[in-house]
């Protein structure tokens, strides 16, 4: 007696068996394919074969028929019983067929677009899935299969519904510069931040600026917010001047593509180490606390041309030491932004509130002169400059075509 297989996982197998016991044969298909399996005791058959280089599921079906079983795949489980025993204490082992269900057919489903978790979640709210009774439903996550047992009516409602919901979802290219800024440069932009929300009519997104408060009795932080329509490249091109003029700094300019309903993010920063000690002996341990800058965007189309943003931005700083001897972690300055808005596709989003204080001190002095003892005091002076500036992020969400998408 000698089995053989190929590689596991491939679609195509050789197997050489004499008189070999059947659940032996459908150990080596379910090893084939990285499944687990599990055999009905009852099934005791023998069976001889020669199969050389054919399709995995060719041998299953081709086994299937010789030794008058049942085979059925829930996810990762390959499940093999005698036909017989359907009808034998199924309810209680959790598997679709049970007696009085003859009726019942499987039909499996390959999704293409949607998870097929997320439609199995869907289907279970549906008025003729909820009053199907008994009908049993596996989602196979390696295959984007759901496998539906049930009566031929409702398989054919859930396959009309399925191809209703199972297409392309709209693909969203995300643009953002995020930048830092004084708030005089700011206004040569064009953006202006007002401190009382504006109201905002649906629809009508061509220009609104607002702003949205944290929800605090006493904030310290709010997001401002200004929608415009710019040409996102005329934009870097301004942005790039400015910056060529040290009036201002390009931190990162993100360029995305995310599907609907999908949080793209981005962060910059460093993670700070700092050491600790670990065990009986207090070995040293080397850890890190990340101090980034980070955006979160999460898009979603809404009718034919608007875009809804869910958008978090974080900024973390690095804070004081917390112990004294400057080896424990240390603090971290969090400022952080949720906000959410309705833009119309490809306009500009300017999203503020988040600010840097930047402070310098050195001494000005006339060359030499400052130099002299006692005298000099008369040519020097000390240099404070203090400078607020504001982290601004543009971010111009655009629908792709779906002509695109696969």
């Amino acid at each position: 007696m000698a089995i053989a297989g190929k590689a596991p996982a491939s679609s195509r197998i050789s197997i050489n068996a004499e008189n070999t016991p059947v659940a032996q044969i459908f150990s080596l298909l379910a090893s084939a394919k990285d499944l687990n399996i599990v055999v009905d005791p009852g099934i005791e058959q023998s069976l001889t074969l020669h199969l050389v280089d054919v399709e995995w599921q060719d041998a299953l079906t081709i086994i299937q028929e010789l030794t008058n079983v049942e085979v059925s795949h829930h996810a990762n489980i390959l499940v093999v019983r005698e036909k017989a025993s359907q009808d034998v204490d199924n309810d209680q082992a959790g598997f679709p067929f049970s007696s009085g269900q003859a009726e019942w057919e499987q039909k499996v489903f390959s999704l293409q677009f949607i998870e097929a978790a997320k439609l199995e979640k869907q289907l279970t709210a549906l008025p003729f899935i909820r009053s199907g009774g008994k009908g049993r439903r596996f989602v196979d996550h390696d295959r984007q299969q759901l496998i539906v047992w049930d009566d031929a009516e409702t398989l054919r409602k859930i396959e009309q519904w399925i191809a209703l919901h199972d297409r392309p979802q709209p693909q969203i290219e995300i643009t953002a510069q995020m930048i830092s800024i004084s708030q005089d440069n700011l206004r040569e932009l064009g953006v202006s931040w007002f401190n009382e929300p504006s109201n905002i009519e649906p629809g009508k997104l061509a220009r609104h600026e607002f702003t949205t408060s944290l929800g605090v009795a006493a904030p310290t932080l709010q997001v401002k917010t200004a929608i415009t329509r710019i040409d996102s490249r005329l934009l870097f091109l301004e942005l790039s001047a400015l910056e060529q003029e040290n009036q201002l700094e390009i931190i990162a300019s993100p360029h995305l593509v995310t599907s609907q309903g999908r949080t793209a993010s981005i962060k910059q920063g460093t993670e700070i180490p700092y050491q600790t000690v670990s065990g009986k002996n207090e070995n040293p341990v080397i850890n890190f606390k990340e101090a980034v800058l980070g955006m979160e965007v999460t898009p979603e189309r809404v009718g034919q041309e608007s875009i809804r943003l869910r958008l978090r931005l974080n900024q973390d700083v690095p804070g004081k030491v917390l112990q004294g001897d400057g080896k424990g972690p240390p603090s971290i300055e969090k400022q952080e932004i949720t906000t959410e808005v309705v833009v119309a596709n490809g306009t500009t989003l300017a999203l503020g509130g988040v600010f840097q204080q930047q402070h310098q001190q050195g001494i000005a002095a006339v060359p030499w002169l400052g130099k002299i003892p006692l005298l000099g005091i008369l040519f020097r002076k000390q240099a404070r400059q203090h400078q607020k500036r504001e982290l601004v992020i543009f971010i111009t969400p655009r629908l792709l075509p779906m002509g695109n998408i696969p």
